[in-house]
């Protein structure tokens, strides 16, 4: 036996998919920024392995094969292993431990909205959440986040400035 389903519960469950609907829209966007911001500190990262490891005229060898095949992590765990015997410093400036918490940092979100899902758990449904590695990690996504993450986004950018500007890239 079927069971008709009333006009207003109809209704109500139109208007939460296309509330959910737009949510995702709006997540899409964040989910871009936070990804994008993430990619200028790793093109910073690249740019410090270059200067550490390619000689003139090696670059796009050098990135085709090397750095293209390097994940985030990866490329900031041959920055970080190279610093480590000589005290955290390359070329005059110093990796502190909050810049070195901070990449690790937007290492973890970019890859929570990179390989996670967005989902409406559970009590507010105005408030997605992100659900990263099958259940395992589960992230509010709320102003207070985002604020959050584009704060550190921008701490370390500008904490990485003053190393960028003693790097060079010989593309040619």
């Amino acid at each position: 036996m079927t069971r008709k389903l009333s006009k207003k519960f109809v209704e109500k469950a139109e208007k939460f998919v296309e509330f959910t609907m737009l949510k995702r829209e709006e997540i899409k966007k964040i989910r871009g920024q936070i990804i994008e911001n993430a990619l200028e500190i790793e093109g910073i990262l690249e740019i410090i392995i270059v200067s550490l490891f390619v000689k003139k005229g090696q670059f796009v060898l050098f990135s085709e094969f090397i750095l293209d095949n390097l994940t985030f992590s990866k490329k900031w765990e041959i920055i970080e292993q190279y610093i480590k015997p000589i005290g955290y410093e390359l070329f005059g400036f110093k990796f502190d431990a909050n810049l070195r918490q901070n990449i690790r940092k937007v290492i973890e979100i970019r890859n929570m909205f990179a390989h996670g899902e967005v989902d409406f758990l559970e009590g507010d449904v105005n408030i997605p959440w992100l659900v990263y590695r099958s259940g395992k990690k589960i992230q509010k996504i709320d102003d207070n986040f985002i604020e959050t993450t584009n704060n550190l986004f921008e701490e370390t950018f500008k904490k990485l400035q003053p190393i960028l500007s003693k790097c060079y890239v010989e593309v040619f």
